[in-house]
């Protein structure tokens, strides 16, 4: 959309709104970066089902080192997609952005893919 300045008065505003139109997109494409990833994607997959798994119930799951594994789990959880909760010694991990799932039906819809 473009939007055409006609007095000069209105700049300060229209340069307001292009930078919350920048900052939403921002964090928009900040937050999809963060589930690009088909690791990541796979943890969302087997957390779906309101699932709370520990790292190495997740490392079992994937095949993956226990390093990989927490490297993705925290920028997740960092991100908001994730939250852990501590129970002893263990930290288990659960969905906290239930709409990651909508997301990631609707590209798997787009590409063919059924669940």
């Amino acid at each position: 959309m473009v939007t055409k300045v006609t007095n000069i008065l209105d700049l300060p505003c229209f340069l307001c709104n292009m930078a919350i139109h920048s900052t939403k997109s921002s964090k928009a494409a900040s937050f999809l970066k963060v589930i690009a990833n088909p690791t990541r994607i796979e943890i969302i997959t087997l957390l779906a089902p309101k699932k709370k798994l520990s790292v190495n119930q997740l490392c079992a799951k994937l095949n993956i080192e226990q390093s990989l594994v927490s490297h993705h789990l925290k920028n997740m959880r960092t991100s908001g997609v994730l939250e852990a909760t501590r129970d002893g010694i263990n930290i288990y991990y659960s969905i906290a952005a239930p709409n990651v799932l909508e997301i990631l039906k609707l590209v798997n819809a787009s590409i063919g893919i059924k669940k």
